[in-house]
């Protein structure tokens, strides 16, 4: 397998965007769950905790994602045990989604948007630009994507 690239967290930003959901996400949604008596705020709430949840982990067990010819895969790296989940290009979808922290980078099979979706998504913020570029061209190159301007970086 031709590995065209490989990306791993810089360290700071995983730490950063730890903090983010940590210190942010978790008590906001908190707040809006148990303090605010609507049942918009609480359903927001309960959804803020989950993603909180959810980002918090999928950050503390990422190690890497690696584009290949044919694949993508991303490693997890679980109290010591490495998890390996591929998807080839022929069956994938992809989008991006930017917000004031960075954003996320999405992946899944066609078939089983909501059986891959969860482990592929990967967050932004702890990427360099310059990664977000690589990542891009490859998906271009792949004809995953147009490169149109949600891809602008």
């Amino acid at each position: 397998m031709n590995q065209l690239l490989r990306i791993e967290y810089n360290p700071l930003g995983r730490i950063f965007m730890l903090l983010v959901w940590l210190l942010f996400g978790l008590p906001i949604g908190l707040f809006l769950f148990f303090v605010v008596n609507n049942y918009f705020a609480n359903f927001s709430g309960i959804l803020l905790v989950i993603c909180s949840i959810f980002y918090f982990f999928n950050l503390s067990f990422f190690k890497s994602l690696t584009f290949y010819e044919n694949k993508i895969m991303k490693e997890s790296n679980i109290f010591g045990k490495t998890y390996r989940r591929t998807l080839n290009y022929s069956k994938m979808e992809t989008t991006v989604s930017k917000s004031f922290f960075g954003g996320s980078l999405m992946f899944w099979e066609k078939e089983n948007k909501w059986k891959t979706y969860w482990f592929f998504v990967f967050d932004l913020f702890p990427v360099s630009n310059e990664e977000f570029k690589k990542i891009r061209q490859i998906l271009i190159d792949k004809k995953k994507i147009d490169g149109d301007f949600e891809w602008n970086y």
